[in-house]
């Protein structure tokens, strides 16, 4: 027990590590959650390209139906010209924009046409 100058009992209040540990976990995961939103509405926003209309004349594309879907969207494994690294991993990724076609990193005239 700790006194003061007039004789009171000071009580000292301390956190314990596991609730500190258990607040940071929590902080972040609140920060993390936020964070997920941001960047899916972000994506929503500007990966889909719903003004380019839908695919002409194909039922399919690799066994999924694309009646209503934009002709121009992310995923369809052709790198467009409104799509970048950024904005579409999947369609993009292999493109690295050196003037090379290099089938051995995926690049095709359809996923990489300024490169091939």
């Amino acid at each position: 027990m700790v006194m003061d100058s007039s004789s009171d009992e000071i009580v000292f209040e301390k956190k314990s590590n596991q609730l500190a540990s258990f607040e940071r976990v929590l902080k972040l995961t609140v920060i993390a959650a936020i964070v997920g939103i941001v960047l899916y509405g972000l994506g929503t926003l500007f990966w889909t390209g719903s003004d380019a209309g839908p695919i002409p004349n194909k039922k399919s594309l690799d066994g999924i139906d694309t009646n209503g879907l934009p002709r121009f969207f992310c995923g369809n494994k052709i790198c467009e010209e409104n799509e970048t690294k950024v904005s579409c991993m999947i369609d993009c990724f292999a493109c690295n924009q050196d003037g090379l076609c290099d089938s051995l990193r995926g690049e095709t005239p359809g996923a990489c046409p300024s490169d091939c």
